[in-house]
């Protein structure tokens, strides 16, 4: 008999005479503190008894020596894959009933050997319904057990089966139903425990799928919907087939915009929600958009925020990856690219994660990422079906005018549950509507055609509207705004009484109660959705709002002021970050509606271009600061257009933003066109500004920065000290940031230049300029300390000073540990510091230790880079610790590939390429190729000696390695002699 143990109760009562000595002064004296012992012991009994016969009331009586042992009882519990999160609720439901075991079985599964008494419940739903038609796998009783099924929901089952139905109910009586009816049935005794509230599996750690998925964005059912149960059907069959080679499976909805393919997507999410964990839809109608959505999901998950939105997504995927019962729905997936293209949401596919995606779009051609199967069309209603809706939608029996409305408006689902809106909340009858349609027919025939058979379809929302707008007129201002926005995440508090606004708008944003009844009225009539401090409008209902408006160009002013006034002007600030993300897709859609308005190259420039120019300059740089460079072309290509023609090529303000698309073109690696435009810049802001004015400062930095990447070291240094004599005239103290940041790139230039110690020395001052002003712990601290362990790493190896190197080990290591912090495992910063620990370690010896990390390293690089001269650095150390620890092949094609990498960007005499030669030689070395070794280690001492002059301290390795390589003894050390030579100049 299994029993609770005594000490059980003793463990309570002295925990609670614990607690309740800790609560009693000292001064209290003996009395309390023996009332208390006395207590906690009265209490351990008691929870002792209580557990005692919580456990034997669900045991059966003890058996009398020598009485044989009863058989063993089994539940088995059956099921589709697709079906698991039933089946797992099934099993603990009876597990908290019965002390047999219980057992979890999936389709395919051979049967167990039969021991004693076993029954078997078949978890039945639709979808094991649909899978039962081409899979023959299934459970069919032949191991003896006895079977019941239980269905779980909207399914026709066998009509000869046991069954158990908890099709819709609550939890509750779910258990109630499965364990009475498994009961009466003699699969468990007739005296098993009612369960009640605290015995659902639910409050033991097994989610109820009745209850819906466990993270959800999933807005409420549409009470609107049109069944179409075969289409939604074959969705569940498509994605329950198994899953594709690359990890999930996924379907796309594709057909005539309209036609409900939101509607169905939604459906599904919701008939079969229950089966994930997960159910997340998202906005794909641009990456940015797509991109927003991911981040909310991360978020959800609990998936730590980093600068970089990028990082963010990836360790999404990787938490993804733990858990295949989640559903991603990508909506209007088309982004007017194909797949594969810039703006397509297979850039955001979850590759090699097991779970299930849905896309909707107008698209058909999905080849290549989904197979024919999984693409299924959705066409318009048949007339008979969208007559009914239209009756049952609106109560009005009559046919014909159904039957007419049905016809006009194209079997378009999405035209058809508008048109049934407006019978209801305007209380008209369909007749009425039809004579509607016959009068506003001419009026929209410039409208919303997609072929000559539908009839357009947008003035089912300009009947609305003008129904709206008699009732509150400043309800369809507020229309005319928003369709200038992007239609999901429009910020209700928008309006702003400090900005100039057309029509009744100036009226709604003084007026709080008047502004919410506008959006209330609106919402009435199915025109917009509001949440908590967002409204969202349909794209189509957006479109024919600009269709009917007139005066466009006022509605599109307010929208740019209202957005320029709202967006930060420091977008280097990681705190205001949040609100740069949220705007960034209605400061798109403006840019996108000026656009559609047309250039204006025959008049002057206007407000609103001024404006927007602004603003998407603002756009481009915070796109920048987030590593979304592919992002940010056209915005900012947009911004020196608009900027040039409210401003003039010659001004400031062009200049900026030639400036920042310089910097853009430098981070994508386009390094000639980024010098050429920095140079640009920097020419007309001094033409502007003067030579000595502080506002050159960002333009010199990025030349110094640009000149140290094309190795003229001579150039960069002048644009430094400019820069340095620039601040210090300008009164900037020394803890400026401006004064560290021109101080780095000083030290840079020194370092490469081969004046390590110098450079040392001077980073040395910097971190102890910013441990004075800003403290240890703060990232611009550590940021320094990072920047001066490289320094560190490279001296030491080059001085083969192991304190040194432990140094710059453990500073770095530091370093990359308290910013982790603060930006994330994965940032940009942090990976430099943990660069800069792996220098260090290789040069100890350490390789295992430094490939561990380089590994994580160059693959973060590369994720977020792509093909850039940062990942190749990262990528090129990683093959040095490879090649120590004998993987030599994968070194040398690792290092050729970053060769040819920087042989095209920056030709084929630059240090860079002698960086990587330097790595090869010893690798083809220990290859067993000495001629080809040496080769490379004589064109990167070349290189050097061209660049650097013949005392440059990178040529220590290389003299050595020449040495080690050459079969002349007095060549050997002629070639050691001039590297010892070298080192002591150091």
């Amino acid at each position: 008999m299994h029993r609770v143990p005594a000490a059980a109760g003793l463990t309570v009562g002295l925990g609670t005479y614990a607690g309740f000595a800790a609560q009693v002064p000292p001064s209290a004296g003996a009395g309390p503190l023996a009332l208390g012992l006395f207590s906690s012991l009265v209490t351990g009994g008691g929870t002792y008894l209580g557990l005692l016969h919580e456990r034997t009331r669900r045991l059966p009586p003890a058996r009398e020596p020598g009485e044989p042992a009863p058989p063993r009882r089994t539940v088995a519990v059956s099921y589709h894959p697709a079906d698991s999160a039933y089946a797992e609720w099934v099993a603990a439901a009876v597990s908290l009933a019965t002390p047999a075991h219980v057992e979890m079985r999936p389709w395919g599964s051979p049967p167990a050997a039969p021991d004693g008494e076993t029954w078997e419940l078949v978890v039945h739903s639709s979808t094991s319904e649909i899978a039962q038609r081409g899979d023959e796998s299934q459970s069919d009783g032949r191991d003896g057990a006895r079977r019941i099924e239980v269905r779980v929901d909207s399914c026709a089952g066998d009509a000869e089966a046991d069954a158990i139905d908890i099709e819709g109910m609550a939890e509750s009586a779910a258990c109630a139903v499965i364990v009475r009816g498994l009961a009466a049935r003699g699969a468990l005794d007739a005296a098993a425990p009612a369960p009640g509230p605290d015995r659902c599996p639910s409050r033991h750690g097994v989610r109820f799928p009745g209850d819906g998925p466990r993270v959800s964005n999933l807005p409420p059912p549409d009470p609107g919907f049109v069944d179409r149960d075969d289409l939604t059907r074959r969705v569940r069959a498509a994605l329950t087939r198994g899953h594709a080679p690359d990890g999930a499976t996924a379907v796309a909805l594709w057909g005539l915009g309209g036609v409900g393919k939101t509607a169905l997507a939604a459906e599904y999410a919701h008939r079969y929600g229950g089966c994930y964990d997960i159910v997340w839809w998202l906005n794909a109608e641009s990456a940015v958009e797509l991109r927003h959505g991911l981040l909310g999901l991360a978020a959800a998950l609990g998936v730590r925020e980093q600068p970089d939105a990028d990082r963010v997504v990836a360790e999404l995927w990787r938490t993804l990856r733990g858990d295949d019962r989640w559903l991603l729905v990508y909506d209007n997936a088309d982004a007017d690219a194909a797949p594969g293209a810039g703006g397509s949401p297979v850039q955001h596919w979850p590759a090699g994660r097991a779970g299930h995606v849905v896309f909707t779009s107008a698209r058909s051609d999905w080849g290549g990422l989904i197979d024919p199967g999984g693409r299924v069309e959705v066409r318009p209603m048949a007339p008979a079906t969208a007559e009914r809706f239209l009756r049952e939608g609106t109560g009005d029996d009559d046919p014909e005018a159904a039957r007419e409305i049905a016809r006009v408006l194209g079997g378009l689902p999405l035209a058809l549950a508008h048109a049934a809106a407006y019978c209801r909340q305007a209380a008209v009858p369909l007749r009425t509507y039809r004579r509607l349609l016959d009068d506003s027919l001419g009026r929209v025939l410039s409208r919303f055609r997609p072929d000559d058979r539908v009839q357009p379809v947008s003035m089912t929302w300009n009947l609305l509207l003008a129904r709206a707008g008699e009732q509150l007129p400043a309800a369809l201002d507020l229309m005319r705004l928003w369709a200038m926005l992007a239609p999901v995440g429009i910020p209700r508090d928008l309006l702003d009484p400090a900005v100039p606004l057309p029509g009744g708008l100036a009226h709604l944003a003084d007026d709080l109660v008047e502004h919410d009844l506008a959006v209330q009225r609106l919402a009435r009539y199915s025109l917009v959705t509001a949440e908590a401090g967002r409204l969202h409008v349909h794209r189509l209902v957006q479109t024919a709002v600009r269709l009917d408006t007139e005066s466009a160009e006022e509605w599109l002013e307010a929208a740019v002021a209202l957005l320029d006034r709202r967006f930060p002007r420091d977008v280097a600030d990681s705190g205001r970050w949040g609100t740069c993300a949220e705007l960034l897709p209605h400061v798109l859609a403006v840019q996108a509606r000026h656009r559609e308005q047309g250039d204006g190259e025959d008049r002057p420039p206007s407000r609103t271009e001024r404006a927007l120019g602004d603003l998407l300059h603002r756009a481009g740089s915070y796109l920048i600061e987030r590593a979304g460079y592919a992002e940010a072309r056209e915005p900012l290509g947009t911004a020196l257009a608009l900027r040039e023609r409210a401003y003039g090529r010659g001004s400031p303000q062009w200049a900026e933003t030639k400036l920042r698309q310089g910097v853009l073109l430098y981070r994508l690696a386009d390094l000639a066109a980024a010098r050429t435009a920095m140079d640009t810049a920097l020419r007309v802001r001094e033409e502007t500004a003067g030579p000595d004015d502080p506002a050159l400062f960002p333009f010199l930095v990025w030349r110094c920065r640009l000149l140290i990447e094309f190795s003229e070291l001579g150039e960069a240094r002048r644009a430094a000290e400019r820069a340095r004599r620039i601040l210090e005239s300008a009164g900037v103290p020394r803890a400026d940031l401006r004064r560290v940041e021109v101080d780095d790139l000083r030290c840079t230039v020194l370092w490469r230049g081969g004046r390590v110690r110098s450079a040392l020395e001077l980073r040395r001052r910097s971190v102890a300029v910013l441990r004075e002003a800003h403290g240890d712990g703060d990232a611009r601290t550590l940021l320094g300390l990072g920047r001066l362990a490289f320094v560190e790493a490279e001296m030491g190896s080059l001085l083969d000073d192991p304190v040194m190197l432990r140094r710059a080990r453990d500073r770095a290591a530091g370093a990359a540990a308290n910013l982790a912090r603060g930006y994330g495992d994965e940032h940009f910063e942090v990976m430099e510091q943990h660069r800069a620990e792996a220098t260090a370690l290789c040069a100890l010896g350490d390789h295992a230790a430094a490939e561990r990390l380089l590994r994580r390293v160059a693959r973060a690089f590369r994720e977020s880079l792509g093909e850039h001269p940062t990942t190749v650095a990262a990528e090129t150390l990683h093959a040095t610790a490879l090649a120590r620890l004998g993987e030599t092949g994968t070194a040398d094609a690792i290092l050729r590939r970053g060769r040819e990498l920087y042989e095209r960007l920056y030709g084929p005499g630059h240090p860079y390429v002698a960086e990587v030669l330097a790595r090869h030689g010893p690798v083809l070395a220990a290859m067993g190729d000495a001629d080809a070794a040496a080769g490379a280690l004589v064109r990167a001492r070349r290189i050097y000696e061209e660049r650097y002059g013949p005392e440059h301290p990178r040529l220590i390795p290389l003299l050595t390695g020449l040495a080690e390589l050459s079969g002349r003894p007095d060549e050997a050390a002629e070639l050691r002699e001039r590297a010892d030579r070298i080192r002591r100049r150091l």
